[in-house]
């Protein structure tokens, strides 16, 4: 199945823990096919922490959407990021599943597609570079769509 992913990082060497975090879920989670480039993004919430480096990548996974969160989850974890994190919260390296196909799933663990992704100029500018053309499985909007619609004004700015 193909899943799309964000990741962000805002602590430390933020380009190595990015990349440490692709690398890792290559290794683990299956093959990549395509990663965004790298965005640097205002922090949401707390403004006065650092800000973000952002990317998203789809990757080819036979594992089930649970199975991905909790590599996921395991790669946070190994990198530094705390099991009961505040929200918004600085961290090493956050990873989110964006998409997994086309499928809907609501668990008090895992929602997907994921529920703020439109609301984020963050996630939707590198997700865009990768899949203008993907449909948001519930609200039936392109990528590009959701991009062009999206009200966040919070600075996205090209990194690498």
């Amino acid at each position: 199945m193909l899943a799309y992913l964000s990741l962000g990082s805002n602590l430390g060497d933020r380009f190595a823990a990015v990349n440490l975090a692709v690398n890792e879920l290559q290794k683990v989670a299956g093959e990549t096919k395509k990663v965004s480039s790298l965005y640097e993004t205002e922090p949401v919430g707390d403004r006065n922490q650092p800000w973000f480096l952002n990317c998203c990548l789809s990757i080819e996974t036979t594992h089930t959407p649970e199975q991905l969160f909790e590599l996921c989850q395991a790669i946070e974890q190994q990198m530094g990021r705390a099991p009961e994190h505040q929200k918004n919260a600085p961290r090493p390296i956050d990873i989110d599943i964006l998409y997994y196909g086309n499928q809907i799933l609501n668990t008090p663990q895992l929602v997907i597609p994921h529920p703020e992704m439109q609301n984020r100029l963050f996630v939707l500018q590198p997700l865009w570079e990768i899949a203008p053309a993907f449909t948001h499985p519930v609200l039936k909007k392109s990528n590009a769509q959701l991009l062009k619609e999206c009200k966040d004004v919070s600075i996205v700015r090209l990194y690498y």
